[in-house]
């Protein structure tokens, strides 16, 4: 923004001091006898000669190109400059704010229940203010509604999370013992799936959300965990 100032700058007082070149005269009492006629006659010469405008001037006077072009490139560079800058700012700004993400760390069968243990982790390099989740375990038969998303979410209390940092959180469903619920799951009868947002503010005061969902799948070795679903999961 500076160069730019100052290229319009340097612009006005080139047009400026053409102008006043042009339009100068020196007193004719300070002159002697011998010069003032020819002073009078250059002044005529000169006020008959039509006004030409700067724009027109570069077209065949060397100086006026050359500081047009100078003019022009500082310009240029200018904006260029200042468009790097800008690109710099944000390219750091995404490099340093928080990143949350979220993953299972454990799924237990307790009593015709299940417990699940999810762990968040801030992978950027600066901490996460007011961090804010809400989640949901759906037990339905599948597909998963998209209709459930509409649910009112109720988030539990703020905290902050430093980078690198991790925090956990444990949900129980249902809210009564279901016999069997393990084989029914493993059956396809029933869908599992964990849902939910995280919300947090990085430290230049920009609010991020994290979404993901998980959905119950039985690995190689039978236990039933929880996976990324293929959709439902955006970082912001």
């Amino acid at each position: 923004m500076i160069r730019a100032a100052a290229v319009l700058i340097l612009c006005f007082l080139v047009l400026g001091a053409a102008d006043v070149a042009r339009l100068q005269l020196v007193p004719p009492s300070s002159q002697p006898a011998n010069e003032q006629s020819e002073t009078s006659a250059q002044q005529t010469s000169a006020q008959s000669q039509p006004y030409e405008p700067f724009w027109q001037r570069v077209t065949h006077d060397p100086v006026a190109f050359f500081t047009f072009w100078v003019a022009l490139f500082t310009f240029v560079l200018a904006v260029s400059t200042t468009g790097l800058w800008v690109m710099g700012i944000v390219t750091a700004r995404r490099q340093l704010r928080a990143y949350i993400t979220i993953k299972c760390t454990n799924v237990e069968f307790v009593r015709d229940r299940i417990h699940v243990t999810m762990t968040g982790r801030n992978n950027g390099q600066t901490p996460a203010k007011n961090v804010r989740s809400w989640y949901v375990i759906a037990l339905e038969p599948p597909p998963f509604d998209e209709d459930w998303l509409n649910d009112p979410a109720t988030p539990d209390s703020a905290s902050d999370v430093g980078g690198g940092d991790t925090f956990e959180a444990t949900h129980t469903a249902p809210d009564k013992p279901s016999p069997g619920l393990a084989d029914v799951i493993r059956s396809g009868k029933l869908g599992c799936w964990m849902y939910g947002t995280i919300w947090y503010d990085d430290v230049f005061n920009r609010r991020h959300t994290t979404k993901f969902r998980l959905v119950m799948k039985k690995r190689r070795d039978g236990q039933l965990w929880l996976v990324p679903d293929d959709k439902g999961n955006e970082l912001k």
